[in-house]
């Protein structure tokens, strides 16, 4: 080999060869490296064996706000709330979003977040149960289950009409007397409300049977309509709160509950620039 041939070959081997459009896996042979601008954009080219391999070229003088994802998981521990740490090495000031998955059960996985219920009061569900209407002047009761966990708060009743004498109403849950009992004082006009509350002896338990009987007081013949207040418990009823303290960078569960417990995966993505 002449050594204006040595040159020649020298200088082509120190040039990459350019062009524009997708290449072929028929092009070229293994070893050989083309930079070519495509639809998308620059794109670097390297063959291997019969395969093309492909890179971006960024120009690093522009602003590039391309949107990244990182994605870890994990196992929940035991508490009502927990906070989960976003690695250190992605800054706090570049996360544009986060995603939170929670293993409810097998293969079915949840996206938790904060619902607002007009009935939540921080850490209790309160319902209202609304019996039939109860004759005054006889001794009967009204029955009604209670259809979840909780804790009886306060009942109310309204009136037909005026008793004609005071009237007292007995509230009792499977045949253990409430704290105290409603009084329907003689005179009351009728659609005319009287309200007790309870502070002990007011546990329930779902399927648990409430009775309201009266004395007997009255000496008119009038019914009173009784709305009996239970506040059920949140772990009969799981409400949660997932979201990202940017200042902490951390995720932050609140409410955990059997939906959201000790032991069950869950998978976070992190969206940052």
């Amino acid at each position: 080999m002449d050594a204006k041939t040595r040159r020649l070959m020298k200088s082509k081997q120190g040039r990459t060869e350019t062009g524009s459009g997708n290449i072929t896996a028929s092009e070229g042979s293994s070893g050989d490296i083309q930079v070519r601008m495509t639809s998308k954009g620059p794109r670097l080219f390297a063959k291997l064996g019969n395969k093309w391999f492909i890179s971006e070229l960024k120009d690093q003088e522009s602003s590039q706000n391309e949107v990244k994802m990182y994605t870890f998981k994990g196992i929940m521990i035991a508490g009502t709330s927990a906070n989960i740490p976003i690695p250190s090495w992605i800054s706090s000031s570049s996360v544009v979003g986060v995603m939170f998955f929670a293993n409810h059960s097998s293969n079915l996985w949840q996206i938790y977040e904060w619902k607002h219920d007009e009935n939540f009061t921080g850490s209790h569900f309160t319902q209202t149960l609304t019996t039939d209407r109860l004759d005054t002047g006889t001794a009967t009761s009204v029955f009604g289950p209670v259809p979840f966990s909780g804790i009886l708060r306060q009942m109310q009743t309204s009136v037909s009409g005026d008793p004609g004498a005071d009237t007292t109403l007995i509230p009792t849950v499977l045949g253990e007397s409430a704290a105290a009992t409603l009084t329907i004082t003689n005179g009351t006009a009728t659609n005319g409300i009287d309200t007790v509350t309870y502070t002990s002896n007011n546990e329930v338990g779902a399927g648990d049977i409430i009775t309201v009987a009266s004395n007997n007081g009255a000496s008119n013949n009038v019914t009173a309509k009784v709305t009996i207040s239970v506040e059920e418990l949140i772990s009969s009823k799981v409400r949660h709160r997932v979201f990202y303290d940017r200042g902490q960078h951390r995720i932050e569960v609140d409410g955990m509950g059997t939906q959201i417990d000790n032991g069950k995966q869950y998978r976070v993505i992190v969206f940052y620039t």
